[in-house]
């Protein structure tokens, strides 16, 4: 919890300066196109409580619970079907290099990736060719450098994996995600919240340690708005342990690793009153996981 509030006091401006949230004077050109007016239309997935199947264990629950949304699927309307360029993607290089073992693991993973029809699950494959051009990121840096000068996209993505996606991951996992309201659209705050009340409501208790959270694909896209996004899927080290209310093991156990995947879309908003830009959560999924052998 102690790494939560300082991630959190390190985004609120009481340290250094932050590339997730600064200050610019006032940009006339921008007053009217970019104005945060906190209306969250941006928000394209669900509006009401999801209901699960019971005999789903309690991640697959979540999962089906933070369903992806219109956006997402948009981003990755240039995927038109899964091939074998998953075993050449980021995530399973990566895997590759910590273990043979991981590798394997990934293969059989890559099932899932063939089969699934859920559109999330595209970009752990990697097939991001028809929405990740050079020119498309460019224009899109190039629009985020018209608010942010110094925005720099590999600093960001560090950035916001350590300070924004690690500790929310966390928080919500701990079933408490108040202190970061103001950084979360209403509907993703919503969809969260609901989540949390349906994991106490059944009891479960998710083990809320992140060992290690790597980010594995980053798309930068112009939102239909016109303001940029980044999609973001990061590769979380976690231990997969849940807990009832008497505190008896129900899922996993107090070392067994997974792998487990999130999807984050940031999109940068522009408040005019007092100069701010920075960056809010629009989107928010639990993709899935896979073992994690060491």
């Amino acid at each position: 919890k102690d790494n939560v509030v300082l991630a959190f006091k390190e985004l609120t401006g009481e340290s250094k300066p932050s590339l997730l949230k600064t200050k610019l004077d006032i940009n006339p050109t921008y007053k009217k196109n970019n104005t945060d007016d906190d209306d969250d239309d941006n928000y394209e997935g669900p509006t009401s409580i999801v209901v699960v199947k019971d005999n789903l264990n309690p991640w697959d629950q979540m999962k089906a619970r933070l369903q992806n949304s219109t956006l997402i699927r948009n981003i990755l309307k240039g995927s038109k079907k899964i091939t074998d360029v998953a075993a050449n993607t980021t995530i399973g290089k990566q895997a590759q290099q910590v273990t043979e073992n991981v590798k394997d693991k990934i293969e059989d993973f890559r099932e899932i990736w063939e089969t699934s029809q859920n559109p999330i699950i595209y970009t752990l494959s990697g097939v991001w060719e028809n929405m990740t051009s050079e020119t498309e990121e460019a224009m899109t840096v190039s629009t985020i450098k018209k608010l942010d000068k110094n925005f720099r996209k590999d600093e960001w993505v560090e950035e916001t994996k350590d300070k924004l996606a690690a500790p929310l991951i966390k928080s919500h996992l701990q079933g408490d995600i108040k202190v970061w309201k103001s950084w979360l659209s209403e509907g993703v705050f919503k969809l969260l919240q609901a989540d949390i009340n349906a994991r106490k409501h059944d009891g479960y208790v998710f083990d809320s340690n992140i060992l290690n959270i790597d980010h594995n694909q980053m798309v930068l896209k112009l939102h239909d708005n016109g303001r940029p996004v980044i999609a973001v899927v990061y590769m979380v080290q976690q231990i997969n342990c849940i807990r009832n209310r008497e505190g008896e093991i129900i899922e996993g156990s107090e070392s067994e690793l997974r792998a487990k995947f999130y999807s984050i879309v940031y999109e940068q908003h522009y408040n005019e009153d007092t100069g701010e830009v920075f960056w809010k959560i629009i989107e928010y999924a639990f993709v899935g996981d896979i073992p994690y052998t060491v």
